[in-house]
């Protein structure tokens, strides 16, 4: 017999199903044959979607007579993965050992619910970085609606930490990237974004060192010690300290000196230059003679200040 194939299937608004171009078909007793048949979600079809129930039909051209199969709805609507990254504001400069944020728009393009991971991709393995939207650690990834749920666009913002020994005055090209957990992006032209910034310069001085409370004769000396840092990423030619000595009541009793592990020595009340390198430090060492004239219950003080970190601009 020869069969025309056809198909019926129920009406779902977008959704369309077609015989494919198919020669009438001509059967063998005992013999089958086989056609294709065409369906098409529509471009608003949101992942999950059931297709329509199709059922294949069959007329035999010499008898008229109409043959209809079992229906069947087995298709459903894969999801399409289309994540967006988006550079809303970047810092110009990087300051080392400080937090900086860097702000985003990630936006699902998708037919459905989607997680995207953020990443640094490139950065060195001295960087940190973590993300939150709305207060929450979004750093392990972020839950995106599909659009009809309005909950496919969240602002995130990307804090990135740079070692503190970043090397000041340093170009860098930073890259934030975004990617969907659990499929390939359809469209990955825009997943991702990059600036450039500058790492800052950073000077500043750190001061370690307590000697405490003593009772103190006449006509003696004592020392005490302290370490002088510049902890900055930069050498810091302005950094100075100097002994300070107090008496009260005001009295010329008591003198002193600081001198460095290097050698360097001034009077109390005189700045001493120390020009330290980046993490470079100095042992300062502070001594107090108290001299034989001293009146009893004299309250001496004596402090090393330290100052440093000061550019063109103060």
């Amino acid at each position: 017999d020869i069969f025309r194939p056809s198909v019926s299937y129920t009406e779902i608004p977008g959704w369309m199903v077609v015989v494919q171009n198919t020669p009438d078909l001509a059967i063998s007793p005992g013999s089958s044959s086989v056609f294709t048949v065409r369906v098409s979600a529509p471009t608003t079809a949101q992942a999950g979607d059931l297709g329509p129930m199709i059922s294949a039909k069959a007329i035999s051209l010499r008898s008229g007579e109409e043959i209809i199969g079992d229906g069947w709805q087995g298709i459903k609507v894969r999801t399409y993965h289309n994540l967006s990254l988006e550079l809303l504001d970047n810092p110009e400069t990087m300051p080392p050992g400080i937090p900086f944020a860097v702000n985003v728009k990630i936006t699902n393009n998708g037919n459905g619910p989607d997680t995207a991971i953020l990443d640094l991709p490139w950065s060195p393995d001295t960087w940190d970085w973590w993300a939150f939207s709305d207060g929450v650690n979004v750093t392990e990834g972020i839950e995106l609606s599909a659009s009809y749920d309005l909950e496919n666009e969240k602002i995130v913002n990307v804090w990135i930490l740079l070692h503190s020994m970043e090397s000041a005055g340093e170009i860098h090209e930073i890259t934030l990237s975004v990617i969907s957990s659990s499929g390939t992006d359809n469209y990955y032209e825009d997943n991702d974004v990059m600036f450039e910034a500058i790492t800052e310069m950073i000077k500043q001085p750190r001061l370690d060192g307590y000697f405490g409370e003593i009772v103190v004769e006449t006509n003696s000396s004592h020392a005490f010690n302290a370490t002088a840092w510049n902890i900055g990423n930069a050498a810091d030619s302005t950094i100075r300290t100097k002994l300070i000595i107090q008496t009260s009541p005001p009295s010329s009793c008591v003198i002193g000196f600081i001198s460095t592990d290097t050698g360097l020595s001034k009077p109390s009340g005189e700045w001493m230059s120390l020009n330290l390198g980046p993490t470079q430090a100095t042992e300062l060492v502070a001594d107090v003679i108290v001299g034989s004239d001293c009146g009893l219950n004299t309250i001496i003080s004596a402090k090393i200040q330290l100052e440093g970190g000061m550019d063109e601009l103060g």
